[in-house]
């Protein structure tokens, strides 16, 4: 994880609920406290073991009363399957409480830039809830099935699913404009914190959170890689002008210099089935990716055809490359593609016993 490089106070706002609950607000103030408290300042006189036990008391407060919801017991038919309408309701109200809850963490995000030591605590306050242990009484859903609940943030990615479709991002891919219909109101008048709008800077400050996040987990977060392949393709693999490359580069870079060393070994676990996303997500799927990169498909061979591989890693290089050298964008983009490109052929020199090898020190999540 990068090292924090802004320590001073910034003006972050709470989000506004419709449903005004005040359970929920009691929740955003919680965290709002948290982050302009002195836990991690450079002043503070508290030690670690002091902090990350605060945190972890935190943490226990905005998860508690979700973990006090009721849950049916269920009893699996013999194929499998829940028998009792009423297991899928309570199911629905963990997530319900959890897609509020983590709505509440992505509006914080979205304003809080890269590095910033608010980004750092927020950081670690998922970090404590992901260490807490299973609930009395679980949930039941498809993916659950009795395995560790919280270290997974489920229905995080959802929450950052719902900026998506809102992000600034070009063009528009399969089926985007219809799921982002249906998704709208879907969620009409349920309460949550509405993104409204995504601008470029704030697409940027989610990606660097939820990259930094994936490798602080060991990429053990559902569906978190995904959304940084796909962060890499709006970059990387689309014809953008100058002035969308400068939008949405940022963004891409945030995952190689935060999890970059994940994208590149990702490819061992997809290199036989790969995975494909659907028309469910406001974009294609990752193995046809952008047009720049779908061109050169057809001349590598099959290993490289797939949603990981490290002809693609090598093909992402040549394009850094082209960017630092284009004069239709910023200055400040052009400094970006090198330190990512810089970045990946770190990554490139430190796992230098080739594509295929292990990963040296893979963290444990």
């Amino acid at each position: 994880m990068a090292v924090v490089s802004g320590t001073e106070p910034l003006d972050i706002t709470k989000p506004i609920f419709a449903d005004d609950t005040p359970e929920h607000k009691e929740q955003s103030d919680s965290i709002y406290s948290y982050l302009i408290s002195s836990i991690g300042a450079e002043d503070s006189t508290s030690t670690q073991e002091e902090e990350l036990a605060r945190i972890g008391e935190l943490a226990q407060h905005l998860v508690g009363r979700i973990e006090a919801l009721p849950v049916s017991p269920w009893t699996p038919a013999e194929d499998g399957e829940v028998d009792a309408e009423d297991e899928w309701v309570a199911d629905e109200h963990w997530e319900d409480e959890l897609e509020f809850l983590w709505a509440i963490v992505c509006h914080y995000v979205k304003q809080i830039r890269p590095r910033h030591a608010y980004q750092l605590k927020l950081l670690l306050l998922l970090q404590q809830i992901r260490k807490r242990p299973n609930p009395a009484a679980l949930p039941y859903n498809s993916i659950n099935r009795g395995r560790p609940f919280w270290p997974r943030l489920e229905f995080l990615h959802v929450a950052y699913h719902r900026y998506e479709h809102y992000a600034p991002i070009y063009p528009p891919r399969v089926m985007r404009e219809e799921s982002q219909t249906l998704y709208r109101t879907e969620f009409a008048g349920m309460g949550y914190p509405e993104p409204k709008e995504v601008t470029p800077r704030q697409w940027t400050n989610l990606n660097s959170f939820i990259a930094q996040l994936n490798y602080m987990s060991n990429a053990q977060v559902e569906d978190l890689d995904k959304k940084g392949l796909y962060a890499v393709i709006d970059a990387l693999e689309e014809n953008l002008e100058g002035a969308k490359m400068d939008d949405l580069l940022p963004s891409a870079a945030e995952w190689i210099l935060c999890s970059g060393k994940l994208l590149r070994y990702k490819r061992q676990y997809y290199n036989d089935t790969g995975f494909y996303l659907g028309d469910v997500y406001p974009r294609s799927d990752i193995y046809t990716g952008g047009p720049l990169w779908e061109a050169c498909r057809p001349r590598l061979p099959n290993d490289a055809r797939l949603a990981f591989s490290y002809k693609r890693w090598l093909f992402w290089q040549d394009r850094l490359r082209d960017i630092s050298g284009r004069s239709d964008v910023s200055e400040a983009t052009r400094e970006t593609a090198r330190k990512a490109l810089d970045e990946m052929i770190r990554i490139d020199q430190e796992l230098d016993d080739g594509p295929l090898g292990p990963l040296p020190g893979f963290r444990s999540g």
